[in-house]
């Protein structure tokens, strides 16, 4: 048998799939879906919820939009938790051309998802960050402690990684499908800061632009930053670091490489 075509082309595939973890965020999803149809019409999009088994009833909306809404789509995570674990598996199911990543708190801004892209088509590039710390950003009503928390971090990421963006640590970022398929084999999926451990695995410099965020006050719901989070990210960092002191196994000589 012939074949008319040798690939297959999936049908409505969107320019851009939004990937948002969940846990626990029942009262924030309908008005984040709501927001997002209110921003996005100029946009072919879609929005991919992942949610870790939350015990509230998020997953109950979740699955009750995804009925009404075809740009709507949730997964529920039985027996595995995480959020980078949880993006990682969204963004592997995305047929988009561009991924982003927000949280489900009401905390990041829909509006700079549209800015974002233009950026990226524009331009040409990998990434583009929303930072809190970026001239015309704000960290809101943050904690002075969370605020501390989240500098020393930033700190930390450039000293020892080599980083540059100025909040390696947001949660909220916009990248090329294909970048994600480059770093895929290197990302740990540990702790919640996914941005960082996509940074840090690629093998290449990447074409990157950030825009400022003014982080919002979050409504419903409690934050998942405690000092777990802090633990999951030197240990992210540690393992990123010494990844980059070791060269990879292909770079070895072996015997029969040897003059």
């Amino acid at each position: 048998m012939e074949l008319a075509h040798s690939y297959y082309q999936p049908k409505n595939v969107k320019n851009l799939t939004i990937i948002i973890p969940t846990l626990n965020e029942v009262d924030n999803v309908v008005p984040l879906v709501a927001q997002l149809e209110t921003v996005l019409r100029s946009v072919s999009w879609s929005v991919l919820f992942v949610d870790d088994d939350s015990n509230d009833g998020t997953y109950e909306v979740l699955r009750t939009l995804a009925f009404e809404r075809p740009h709507v789509q949730a997964i529920r995570r039985i027996g595995r938790r995480g959020l980078s674990s949880a993006c990682i598996e969204g963004m592997a199911m995305a047929t988009s051309s561009y991924i982003a990543v927000m949280d489900a708190d009401l905390q990041h801004d829909e509006h700079l998802l549209t800015p974002m892209l233009t950026l990226m088509e524009d331009r040409h590039l990998d990434l583009v960050a929303a930072s809190r710390f970026l001239h015309g950003g704000s960290v809101g009503s943050l904690s002075a402690k969370r605020t501390c928390m989240s500098r020393v971090a930033n700190t930390l990421s450039a000293w020892l990684c080599g980083l540059h963006l100025s909040d390696p640590m947001s949660g909220f970022f916009m990248l090329k499908k294909s970048l994600f398929h480059e770093v895929y084999p290197g990302l740990s999926g540990q702790g919640t800061k996914i941005l960082l451990d996509i940074i840090t695995a690629a093998r290449r410099p990447i074409q990157y632009a950030e825009l400022p965020l003014r982080f919002r006050e979050r409504l419903s719901g409690q934050s998942k930053l405690d000092a777990q989070v802090m633990w999951e990210f030197a240990y992210l960092l540690g393992q990123k670091t010494m990844r980059r002191l070791i060269p990879p196994l292909a770079e070895v000589s072996s015997p029969d490489r040897l003059p």
